[in-house]
Formats: C-alpha cells, structure tokens, sequence
C-alpha cells in the first residue's frame, strides 16, 4: 500500500470517528519529534466545519516570528512567550501549537483553562535527525552548511544537547554552572503537562490522549528527512555518535523522567 493510500485511510478514519474534542490544548511541538503528525490528527479530532477557522486554531509560524522578532528587537523566547499569552487570551481559540518553549506565566495564568500536551524523542535520534533535516533541505530557514567534524563542537551543535532542558525551561542557551539545576527544573515542569509521551512508544501516548480526552487519535507520517536512512548511517561513525551521546546527557535525563512517567 503507497504512502497516498495510507494517508486518504487515515484522513477518513478521522472524518469518520473524530470530531468531538473541546478542551483547550496547547501543544508544543518540539522539532524533530513527530509534532506535525501529532498536530494533524490533534486539530482533526476537532471536527471539521466552521471550527476549522483561524479563530479556532493558531499555529506558529517559526520563520516569520524570528523576523518580526529581530524588527521589533526581541529575544526570541520573550517574543514566542508573548504570542502564547496572546492567544491564550483570545476566548475563541481551541488549539495552539508550535515550537513553542515552556512558559511558566502562561501556566500560571491559564493552567486551569488549558492543557498543555508534548511529545518527545530519545534526544540522540533527534540530534541526528536535526542536523540532517537543515544540512540537506532546500530551504534556508536554520539551513547548515558545516559537516559533522565541525558542527559536533560548536556552539550550536553541543546546545541541541539540552533542548529538552531549555524547551521545557524557557531558558536560553544554558551555562554548565547552572545545567544540573535547569535539568532538575525541567523535569519539575514535565508534572504541568496533562499528556506527554515519547515517539518510540506513540502507542502510549495516543492511549493517554483518549485517557484525558475521549478521543483516540489517528496519526499519519507527514515528513521525512531529506537524507534516506542509509545515506546518513553512512555518516555516523561511533566516534561521532559517542560524542553526541555525550552532548546530549542533560535530554537524556529529561527522557528517562518522561519513560518513568507513562510507564503507568
């Protein structure tokens, strides 16, 4: 059966047996993880008809907010925060999405009204999968031009090792004086999300969202690496992936907190 086949099944499985979610959920869709599949088949358990209108929905657009954040002269997260806030206010908004961080005020202020739901990914495959997406894609949105010999040890390539610690944070890029207490704050945070899982145990959290909400979710792959499987395999040498385990022991910690949590 093609991937066209597929798809038209699973967008009529949802036609057919979704449509009567109401709760209000913002879902922060951490890049790399799965989130586009994840938000289609949220917005679809929605229903369709008029509540498919921007009213209803808003979805960041990433691009297009770091500009206007650069005009206005924003930090990103600050910028990214107010957006959140904004539309958290907004009473005919249903569902939000995007890559979002964390925000501390926004659960505050709208936690009871809200739920807050994520998915994440063991943060090596996800390091790996990052770095291939923007170093072979054709567009020039974060688009990496540097091998891996030279990525591996930069500033940025050593920062996506704790993107779980900032995206569940809101903090900007961490200091290793305070890296053991931001992962110890993040894990704090995963108890604020009413659903999260991982992407190699989507059974769980699609099982947790009907849990929660009533309503089962039929989720199709979307996107791909523009690199097959085999062309970056070839890449990886073991000293190269030693090395990225290593960056990324503090996403590490944040995982195992997640595998402990939906273990019940």
């Amino acid at each position: 059966m093609n991937i066209l086949k597929i798809s038209y099944i699973y967008r009529l499985a949802n036609k057919l047996v979704t449509g009567n979610l109401k709760q209000k959920i913002f879902f922060m869709h951490v890049p790399k993880c799965g989130g586009t599949s994840i938000s289609r088949a949220i917005r679809s358990s929605y229903g369709f008809g008029k509540t498919q209108g921007s009213n209803f929905f808003f979805q960041l657009d990433a691009s297009a907010s770091l500009r206007a954040a650069k005009i206005l002269g924003y930090k990103e997260l600050e910028f990214f925060e107010n957006l959140l806030i904004y539309n958290m206010s907004i009473s005919s908004r249903k569902y939000i999405d995007g890559h979002f961080v964390y925000s501390e005020k926004a659960f505050k202020e709208f936690g009871d009204e809200w739920k807050f739901v994520t998915l994440l990914r063991h943060p090596v495959s996800k390091w790996f999968s990052k770095y291939f997406f923007n170093r072979y894609k054709k567009g020039s949105h974060y688009k990496l031009d540097c091998d891996f010999e030279t990525y591996i040890e930069s500033k940025t390539g050593i920062a996506e090792g704790s993107d779980y610690v900032r995206c569940l944070t809101g903090s900007n890029l961490l200091h290793d004086s305070n890296l053991e207490r931001a992962v110890e704050q993040a894990i704090r945070n995963l108890n604020n999300f009413t659903v999260i899982g991982v992407l190699e145990k989507i059974n769980l959290f699609v099982r947790d969202f009907e849990r929660q909400f009533g309503t089962k979710l039929f989720i199709e792959h979307l996107r791909s690496n523009p690199l097959p499987k085999i062309k970056q395999e070839e890449q990886i040498t073991n000293r190269i992936k030693q090395r990225v385990e290593e960056i990324c022991q503090p996403d590490i910690e944040v995982y195992k907190a997640v595998l402990e949590r939906i273990k019940i």
